[in-house]
């Protein structure tokens, strides 16, 4: 989060400085949605607690939940100078996207047709399956521990490269990288690794050694 102060961990008040950008959010959403505990919490819709003497119901405020079938969760937020703020996940067949709006008074509607847009235009590509990746030069085996998916729109899936560098002087762990971009703008690199043959040892080896 390159654009965002916080100086105190709320953000309500308007006398201390405060601010990010809905990029930002966008990251901090996407951050924080590794969290199981903290999905299952935006992803409530009611929550129900009972003690000895009276019974509870709280309702999530975030009404995009109930009401548009793919939203996993949000939160939303108000100060005066923030105006409404929204940020909302949403996820459809193996497409997850983030919305987030800042001073919107129509956010809901706001948040349900940009997700409709990214789910009409974009699809999620795996591009390197670390479980399906062939690459072997003067037969030397190399292999990847991570996978990488990213959403395009169906013409920017031809503009995307997927480039191998390889650096000789190093003898073992990482000898490189995978290197993915579309238009020349790198989307992610991800370690390149050199398999190791086993040396197999016969009777004779194990016997006299």
């Amino acid at each position: 989060m390159t654009n965002t102060t916080f100086s105190n961990p709320h953000g309500l008040d308007e006398e201390t400085k405060n601010y990010s950008t809905a990029r930002d959010m966008a990251k901090l959403s996407r951050y924080a949605y590794k969290n199981k505990t903290y999905r299952k919490i935006i992803g409530t819709e009611e929550y129900r607690v009972k003690t000895d003497n009276k019974s509870y119901l709280w309702y999530n405020r975030m009404k995009l939940l109930g009401d548009y079938k793919y939203c996993t969760g949000g939160k939303n937020g108000y100060t005066p100078s923030a105006g409404k703020t929204l940020v909302t996940t949403h996820k459809k067949g193996n497409l997850k996207i983030t919305v987030v709006t800042l001073y919107d008074n129509d956010e809901y509607n706001n948040h349900e047709r940009l997700a409709e847009y990214a789910f009409d235009n974009y699809s999620n590509y795996n591009i390197v399956d670390k479980n399906d990746f062939d690459l072997i030069i003067d037969n030397n085996k190399y292999y990847v521990n991570k996978s990488f998916s990213y959403p395009l729109t169906e013409s920017e899936k031809d503009n995307v490269k997927v480039l191998a560098s390889i650096d000789d002087s190093i003898n073992s762990g990482k000898v490189g990288n995978i290197n993915i971009s579309i238009n020349n703008k790198t989307l992610k690199k991800i370690p390149l690794y050199i398999k190791k043959e086993k040396k197999k040892e016969n009777f004779f080896t194990k016997l006299f050694s």
